[in-house]
């Protein structure tokens, strides 16, 4: 198999050559060097401020799977913002952590700029309206769980997993953390080279990861639903704590 970077240089022949192409990064898991089999190669390219379009794809080009996104300057720093609003950071990341093909007026340059900014900028505490039915809704699911369970609903271990997927998304959010993508979870809990590598924040709470873990590691249904009963009693209370009876919820019509 050819070197991966030549495969992308191949690749870039045609962008490179067109007026409306500013630049180009090289990113992901093999810029990183925690590629396995199955990475692609990430490629950013970096429109001219004004194209009135934006591509993504796909190409094999010598048994690789090049994954590109072509987007002018306005549209990446719209994603980076967007990404920072739902507690993640994808974009800003893929920017960071890349490296600069080609850069012909210092649009890549001002775009990794900013990428860095996002990747330190904090997130915005929730509000408690928010908060209030995020705890509601860590209750609720895991009460739908136990009657799925009671019942042997056959859809009980699908929800189980969707259960432990939101109520993690929803500490994150509380706890004013990155959502980590699931795929991503066991490396970014065991490995200190690989959180380091893709410019993650350490985990603040490893007593909710651990959690987290021995719970996606369930495989009997009584053990799962034993875990997400330790997962949700852990989250609410360090969510300050509900109680269903009395609860009650008022807000302003908008």
């Amino acid at each position: 198999m050819a070197d991966w970077k030549q495969t992308s240089l191949q690749f870039l022949e045609r962008w490179i050559s067109q007026d409306y192409v500013e630049g180009a990064v090289l990113t992901g898991s093999r810029v990183t060097k925690f590629h396995d089999s199955h990475s692609d190669i990430d490629i950013h390219i970096v429109l001219s401020e004004g194209t009135k379009w934006r591509e993504r794809g796909n190409l094999v080009i010598d048994g690789y799977i090049v994954e590109y996104f072509a987007n002018p300057p306005s549209m990446i720093r719209k994603y980076m913002y967007e990404d920072h609003e739902q507690h993640k950071r994808t974009d800003a990341r893929m920017f960071s952590i890349g490296e600069t093909v080609f850069d012909r007026r210092g649009a890549v340059s001002d775009l990794k700029k900013l990428a860095l900014d996002m990747i330190k900028k904090k997130f915005s505490a929730p509000s408690e309206a928010w908060a209030e039915t995020a705890r509601y809704q860590v209750w609720d699911m895991h009460d739908n769980l136990t009657s799925m369970y009671e019942s042997s609903d056959f859809a009980f271990d699908i929800y189980y997993n969707s259960f432990l997927s939101k109520t993690y998304e929803i500490y994150c959010i509380w706890n004013g953390e990155e959502i980590i993508p699931l795929n991503k979870i066991s490396r970014y809990v065991s490995n200190v080279e690989y959180r380091r590598a893709f410019m993650f924040d350490p985990p603040r709470d490893m007593e909710f990861y651990a959690k987290l873990v021995e719970g996606l590691k369930a495989a009997d249904r009584k053990v799962k639903l034993n875990q997400a009963s330790l997962f949700s009693s852990y989250v609410l209370n360090k969510m300050n704590g509900f109680n269903i009876d009395g609860w009650r919820f008022r807000t302003q019509l908008e």
